[in-house]
């Protein structure tokens, strides 16, 4: 699990000691194709890093936003603005996953403030890169007509 944290967009900047306490904190769950990691309106904030295989992010009507593989982060939105879960993730096949709890990783970062901004710096270039990627879908899609 540790070598999968490591790698992650998460910790990129973080010392060893800061992925030791992440990994401190996280449960590994294994879930079979088809199953529901989180469903969109969950009141779940908790954070996932997918350790292997493939998982499906859907829209509540069952659109495939993207699949998410080992290294990448489920739930970064939830974590942040502590709303609903704001779409479905499925496993597509067998996956493991590594659950860090929200409130765990609320209090880690509060303890180890380096740390928090780290995470958070590495949260926020990742929403903001998707955030140019929707926008650039956007205007493809306006330009059609």
């Amino acid at each position: 699990m540790w070598d999968v944290i490591r790698v992650s967009y998460l910790a990129q900047g973080l010392s060893d000691e800061d992925v030791d306490k992440i990994v401190e904190i996280a449960r590994e769950l294994t879930f079979s194709n088809g199953q529901y990691v989180v469903r969109a309106d969950d009141d779940n904030h908790d954070l996932y890093i997918v350790l292997e295989g493939v998982t499906s992010i859907e829209t509540p009507s069952g659109e495939v936003i993207a699949k998410v593989g080992s290294g990448r982060l489920i739930g970064e939105v939830a974590l942040i603005d502590d709303k609903p879960r704001s779409a479905t993730v499925v496993s597509l096949g067998r996956s493991r996953l590594a659950a860090l709890p929200a409130d765990d990783l609320r209090r880690l970062m509060s303890e180890r403030p380096i740390m928090a901004v780290g995470i958070l710096t590495n949260i926020a270039r990742t929403l903001s890169e998707r955030l140019r990627q929707a926008n650039l879908q956007i205007e493809s899609l306006l330009d059609l007509d």
